[in-house]
């Protein structure tokens, strides 16, 4: 049971970990500050600053995570009043910054997921995968590797017939 737990948490985590720096690349590459960048929720595990000033950590409730851009007075992402930062970090605020720009920061989480469903099939698939034909699993003599073969219709009809057999008893 254990082992499905911490299972569930490292995939939760790598999946969040990927959204989160979907967010936080454009973030960066738009020069929009980044304060934190949180994988979990609630109190903070570890953590460390880097060269630019965010702050990363691991918190203890690990079910999601978020990028916190400067300028931000909540999570939701609402900022402070622009006469309440120096006129010199305006450019370092996510809502000075053009729509498109803010668009792509917005979407750029989802859009990892997306990627990162992408690669992960497309791994299972070139490792794992296999591709089997319904005439390769009944007649054997016609087994090839990764072909399938035309065959006559009576044959079709009689392997049509004999499906449920061949499946149980095939090994794939």
């Amino acid at each position: 049971m254990l082992q499905y737990i911490l299972s569930f948490i490292i995939l939760i985590s790598v999946v969040v970990f990927i959204h989160e720096y979907g967010h936080y690349y454009f973030a960066k590459k738009y020069k929009v500050g980044v304060t934190d960048f949180s994988i979990g929720f609630g109190k903070e595990l570890i953590g460390f600053n880097d060269k630019d000033g965010t702050r990363w950590k691991i918190c203890a409730i690990p079910l999601g995570g978020y990028v916190k851009f400067f300028g931000d007075s909540n999570s939701a992402s609402q900022p402070v009043s622009l006469s309440k930062i120096d006129s010199k970090d305006h450019d370092k605020l996510l809502t000075t910054k053009p729509l498109y720009q803010r668009a792509i920061i917005v979407s750029a989480g989802p859009i990892a997921n997306f990627i990162l469903a992408i690669f992960i099939f497309a791994t299972i698939f070139m490792t794992v995968g296999k591709d089997v034909g319904i005439f390769q699993l009944s007649i054997p003599s016609v087994r090839t590797s990764n072909f399938f073969f035309r065959t006559s219709t009576r044959s079709c009809v009689a392997n049509v017939t004999r499906l449920t057999n061949v499946i149980i008893q095939s090994p794939l």
